[in-house]
């Protein structure tokens, strides 16, 4: 089965994927793994219009402690 066709975007910040968000929230999802999204991305379970990976922001790639534990 094939995807259907949607918008791949890859944000370099946090601030570029909120907005890319915040453009269509409803035609929206985000992607870090993947692998459930695709899935039923294929079965047409799921059918967004733009898919936002936030892989590629460099400040997700890391849990930090914080002063406040």
């Amino acid at each position: 089965m094939r995807l259907l066709k949607f918008e791949y975007l890859e944000p370099k910040t946090l601030k570029e994927a909120a907005n890319a968000l915040a453009s269509d929230r409803k035609g929206s999802v985000l992607i870090a793994g993947g692998t459930d999204l695709l899935v039923n991305m294929k079965h047409r379970v799921i059918q967004p219009k733009q898919v936002i990976n936030l892989k590629t922001i460099p400040k997700l790639a890391y849990i930090s402690n914080g002063k406040g534990g």
